[in-house]
């Protein structure tokens, strides 16, 4: 927990520059698609009848956006008193990578013009080649990704029983942003038998894969590719864990998949490491929350426990949904600003 310790003042300033900084980027858009004489509080249906539906999804996260920090004070004093360029520059200088990860906020911003006409989908811009090489940054270097892993190593380590050979499962690996963490750990506590990256294709698996050979000394026979949907889940009873970092709330329903993976994957005893970026009464994780926003067909997605925003879960909501499933909450630990992890057995 020492890496969280030190950390976590940090943190909650990123949160609140990388706040301000997206709240004046909002503003500067909707002001620029309203009229030229709008401010925040913009016609919200005025601008969903002209824009594509699409959208719409989009521009309602935004006008909650606006209205949510219009009213917060710290965040409005750091908008009213430090210019755009220093407040990217105060972010810059608490976390590079955080940086450059308000650079892809920013770059589909820009963007969503072509977005709001229906010119471009979603998925295009968000998954542009730009996109793409700040992908891993925002989930395997930046800071919050980093007290995100260690969240989990602290989980593990307070809480799992690691005394014999382990079969790890882990679900929308991604960029491998929990991944190497984990194979570190397992290799330094000489558990592991064999770890399993899933995802829904191979994109990322050959990325990490390269990525693992070139610049870490493991040896990668003890570690497989899985491909697995969360929502067309197999059944292969054989995991003694099984880690799902931001990935189990993009389940079509979230407690028939934690039910299946249960009843499908775990053996008997076994367990599963939650991880999730969650939503707090202070700040959003404005970086998720536009990328979930922007993601084609995401307003037909059905929507379990948070009808009146979609995207991220709060703490709350998360074990309202745990506690609704055949698995029994053994541990949780959540940080005040930004994530939550939870033990299931």
């Amino acid at each position: 927990m020492k890496f969280i310790e030190d950390n976590i003042q940090q943190v909650d300033k990123l949160f609140l520059y990388c706040t301000a900084f997206v709240f004046k980027k909002i503003h500067e858009l909707i002001t620029k698609i309203a009229s030229p004489n709008s401010n925040h509080h913009f016609d919200l249906n005025l601008l969903i009848q002209k824009g594509h539906i699409q959208s719409h999804p989009l521009l309602t996260f935004m006008e909650s956006y606006l209205n949510e920090y219009s009213s917060n004070l710290e965040i409005q004093h750091v908008v009213s008193t430090i210019g755009e360029k220093q407040i990217f520059r105060k972010i810059e200088e608490i976390d590079k990578h955080t940086s450059e990860v308000m650079l892809l906020v920013n770059d589909v911003l820009a963007q969503f013009a072509c977005f709001y006409d229906g010119r471009k989908k979603g998925k295009d811009i968000i998954f542009s080649l730009s996109g793409a090489k700040r992908w891993k940054i925002l989930f395997r270097d930046s800071l919050l990704a980093k007290m995100n892993s260690h969240l989990v190593l602290s989980l593990i380590d307070s809480s799992l029983d690691l005394s014999q050979k382990q079969k790890w499962l882990e679900l929308g690996a991604g960029v491998g942003g929990t991944t190497f963490d984990l194979i570190n750990y397992s290799y330094k506590k000489k558990c592991l038998e064999t770890y399993y990256y899933s995802d829904i294709h191979e994109t990322f698996w050959n990325l990490f894969i390269r990525d693992l050979k070139n610049n870490y000394n493991f040896p990668c026979e003890n570690i497989k590719f899985l491909k697995l949907n969360i929502d067309d889940i197999p059944c292969c009873k054989q995991f003694d864990t099984i880690f799902a970092t931001n990935v189990i709330h993009c389940a079509s329903n979230i407690i028939s998949c934690l039910n299946i993976i249960k009843e499908k994957l775990l053996v008997t005893n076994g367990s599963m490491v939650i991880a999730e970026t969650i939503r707090t009464a202070k700040y959003k994780n404005i970086f998720l929350e536009i990328i979930y926003h922007y993601v084609e067909d995401y307003s037909s997605l059905p929507i379990h426990v948070n009808t009146k925003e979609r995207g991220l879960y709060n703490h709350s909501e998360w074990l309202n949904i745990i506690n609704q499933t055949n698995f029994k909450l053994i541990n949780n630990i959540q940080l005040n600003s930004c994530n939550a992890v939870y033990l299931l057995k």
